[in-house]
């Protein structure tokens, strides 16, 4: 048997700033190590195009498995995630336009209820169609992405990390 020995070898500290950090590659999970980094991706529209994946949740569906499911179907199944508990961190209600009417049925307006999941693994592959663009991005970044009104909504939902 032979001991192996660390008496001579010098410990080396990684730096916290990343080649990702040093070229602001918003699609890296790679960078701003020390905070906490959120999902958005981007709607091909003009208004309100960046938000949190979402969709709508089918009758038979709980919260977590639509969220699940939206998850792969806007950003694919190359991430391994996971889902913080089974209820919603919080919610945004919105209104729809006068007179909206999808499936011959009247709408007033949304509900939105944001679950919290942790990635793993894997990464965003956008299929560029429902989703064009996707960005990790911290709180603060995330300001300049989403509509005033969506960050005031979800704001608090937010670590400041």
């Amino acid at each position: 048997s032979s001991d192996v020995s660390t008496e001579d070898e010098e410990i080396k500290i990684a730096s916290r700033i990343t080649e990702a950090d040093l070229k602001n590659d918003i699609k890296s999970l790679d960078r701003a190590l020390q905070r906490t980094l959120y999902l958005i991706v981007k709607k091909p529209r003009e208004s309100h195009s960046w938000q949190f994946p979402q969709g709508g949740v089918e009758k038979t569906e709980t919260l977590v498995q639509a969220a699940s499911r939206e998850l792969e179907e806007e950003c694919g199944n190359c991430m391994d995630v996971w889902f913080v508990g089974r209820r919603p961190i919080g919610y945004y209600k919105y209104d729809y336009p006068k007179c909206f009417i999808r499936d011959n049925i009247e709408y007033k307006g949304a509900k939105v209820f944001f679950m919290a999941a942790h990635i793993f693994a894997g990464q965003v592959k956008v299929d560029n169609k429902e989703i064009i663009d996707f960005a990790w991005v911290t709180k603060q970044e995330m300001k300049n992405y989403v509509h005033t009104d969506y960050y005031e909504a979800v704001k608090d939902m937010l670590s400041e990390h």
